[in-house]
């Protein structure tokens, strides 16, 4: 009995012993995936892959699996991407890499080393470590690792602790939120109820300038809205002191966009309309500011400025028939209204971006949101189109070249993404001279506007064939693009909206001898490098000299 107790203990000891021999011969095993659109990490791709056995090469996206390293020395890797609170895991796998950069052996963490490159501008991120399967998503620590902390399971209570204490937090705000809501909507539903006592009901319809919609989608403007235009018009005091105010009158909803409302109203000086901000402040005082430096500088390409210093985030201007998105969906335009809306869209960006206005200096404006929204139609009915640009609410003005932004790197965040120019997908713009690098921006979404003017142009296409309305882009990504839409397209791939198949058989139209001219004009504006690109003003009188010849008809009758 006693001689079997030895020999089982001798067992035991073996066993103990040999097992941490066994497991540091048995080769690690890894997750392996890969993701798509990688050809930036084709190099680092193949790498990775070659470190695991039965792995194939190549840039195809690969579902995370498990797979055995071919090198008994290689760590567990895994390299993502961080958009905000989003994280893309870009490679997971095997991968020989120097041991002392790697996290402990049972998590992967980023700490704070920034892996290169970058995808489509967002920073990345690797961690490596040596445990079976350690580079799980599950298992990697997006962010700083706490070298206090040497157990995981240490770790995941405090995070879990972290995530109760914030769900209080927003458990309480949200709480406090509905309560002040309440109190506000019964404040704002009394008053409403008196205002409604005296001075009865106003008429109510919609239609849309900055972001169109149909008749059929008429919405009623809320007496509370209108109470929220009005408020100041209905002081007695008030009306002592302006008529105009007192006066003015809601009767129906012609725009929504980002973050104001557009009404027309009547006055005692006509039909007018009225812009009312519902939710971000800063963007109505920056085009307060923007158009109290324009209002006394008066330009026939700018939307004209009635009122500009009032309360309750109004700003009243002059009423115009509709958007020039509207007026393309609406119906083609002959060569006669493209010149029009051609050269007066240049005219009116030139004069944003000069830096003198009859000689007397002025602050340079990149207007930054550029596009057919918000370049307004003064007769759509007539047969030479007035235009003027209007929407200044995240335009930038520039003082000797330099802007009130404290925040500079917020000027590469903002405009309509499908006008953005590729610079500022890629968040590549150059902030060392920002009043340059914006006005390049606005003269690459002048030129898409301009494409759409041309596609939309019914005098360069045979008669059996009229041309439908596009917008720019409309092949290549989604009605709705995002960043990674329109990054491979603009960026990657430098495409342009495709040529008119007009000017592709320009021989063909001997009378429009000028069409491929016109369309260098475009493709001088929207060149993939900023510096290359021809100024508002350059493309506005190129479009004057060669109008004689297009349109010898439109030069005989301008006004």
């Amino acid at each position: 009995m006693i001689l079997e107790s030895v020999v089982l203990s001798l067992v035991q000891l073996s066993y103990v012993d040999t097992a941490p021999q066994l497991r540091e011969t048995r080769n690690l095993r890894c997750i392996f995936s890969r993701a798509s659109n990688l050809d930036d990490w084709e190099q680092l791709a193949d790498d990775i892959a070659k470190g695991a056995v039965n792995v194939t090469l190549g840039l195809e996206p690969v579902a995370p699996v498990s797979v055995e390293c071919a090198d008994p020395r290689a760590h567990c890797v895994a390299i993502w991407a961080a958009r905000g609170n989003e994280t893309e895991m870009l490679l997971q796998g095997c991968w020989d890499v120097t041991q002392d950069v790697c996290s402990p052996p049972e998590m992967c963490s980023s700490g704070d080393r920034v892996f290169q490159p970058s995808r489509n501008g967002f920073p990345s991120y690797m961690c490596c470590c040596r445990a079976d399967n350690c580079n799980r998503i599950d298992r990697v620590v997006i962010g700083p690792l706490d070298r206090r902390k040497n157990k995981t399971a240490s770790n995941a209570e405090n995070n879990r602790e972290r995530i109760r204490k914030r769900d209080y937090r927003i458990t309480i705000l949200l709480w406090a939120t509905s309560v002040i809501s309440v109190v506000l909507l019964l404040l704002a539903l009394r008053k409403c109820w008196s205002c409604r006592g005296k001075h009865g009901k106003h008429r109510q319809s919609a239609d849309i300038i900055q972001a169109p919609i149909s008749p059929r989608q008429v919405a009623a403007v809320s007496p509370a809205i209108q109470n929220h235009v009005v408020a100041s018009a209905q002081e007695p005091l008030l009306q002592e002191k302006d008529p105009f105010l007192a006066s003015l009158q809601v009767c129906e909803q012609i725009g929504a966009g980002h973050f104001a409302n557009i009404y027309r109203a009547t006055s005692n000086i006509g039909d007018v309309a009225v812009k009312v901000y519902q939710r971000e402040q800063t963007v109505f005082f920056n085009e307060h500011e923007i158009l109290t430096i324009l209002e006394s500088m008066k330009h026939p390409n700018i939307v004209r400025i009635i009122r500009n210093a009032n309360p309750d985030n109004r700003l009243i201007m002059e009423l115009c028939s509709c958007s020039l998105h509207t007026l393309l969906e609406k119906r083609p335009l002959t060569m006669t209204e493209f010149f029009d809306c051609a050269i007066s869209i240049n005219e009116g960006l030139s004069f944003l971006h000069s830096h003198n206005n009859n000689g007397v200096a002025k602050s340079v404006i990149a207007h930054r949101d550029l596009n057919p929204y918000n370049v307004l139609v003064r007769n759509s009915d007539s047969s030479r189109l007035q235009l003027c640009i209007a929407d200044f609410g995240l335009s930038v003005a520039f003082h000797g070249g330099r802007t009130n932004n404290d925040n500079i790197e917020q000027l590469s965040e903002r405009g309509t993404i499908r006008y953005m120019a590729g610079e500022l997908i890629e968040g590549s713009l150059n902030l060392l001279d920002p009043m340059t690098s914006l006005l390049q921006t606005d003269v690459y979404a002048c030129a898409l506007v301009l494409w759409e003017l041309l596609w939309r142009c019914k005098d360069i296409w045979p008669p059996e064939e009229p041309p439908s309305y596009r917008v720019a882009y409309d092949n290549m990504v989604p009605r709705n693009p995002r960043l990674e839409h329109m990054y491979p397209v603009v960026v990657r791939d430098r495409r342009r909206p495709e040529m008119p198949a007009a000017i592709q058989k320009q021989k063909e139209f001997s009378s429009l001898s000028g069409l491929a001219e016109l369309w260098s004009f475009i493709t001088d504006m929207w060149e993939h490098e900023p510096e290359g690109r021809t100024t508002a003003a350059c493309t506005a009188d190129r479009l004057r000299r060669l109008r004689p010849t297009m349109d010898p008809a439109g030069v005989e009758t301008d006004p």
